[in-house]
């Protein structure tokens, strides 16, 4: 569990050991199979329609921006209110 936590987590200690991957890593962390599949079905229904407009290659790489953007707005977060350590 603790190998897990250390790679598909954010956090201010993560990033300090250089484990950078965690920015993209921990949107893939999931509660159960039915969060997982939910999620899976939002972005497939939601990302048809923009990948006709856009193109695919577009919009993966809007995908790995957001997600390394909201890692790192969540980090920030964190370590403002003092959380060094996700667990």
């Amino acid at each position: 569990m603790h190998k897990f936590l250390n790679n598909f987590t954010i956090s201010q200690y993560n990033l300090s050991k250089g484990r950078i991957h965690t920015l993209l890593f921990a949107h893939f962390t999931h509660i159960g199979f039915l969060s997982y599949v939910l999620d899976t079905l939002i972005v497939y229904l939601f990302c048809q329609n923009l990948m006709q407009m856009f193109g695919p290659v577009y919009i993966a790489k809007l995908a790995l921006m957001s997600m390394a953007i909201g890692s790192f707005m969540l980090m920030l977060q964190h370590s403002s209110s003092g959380m060094q350590r996700p667990y």
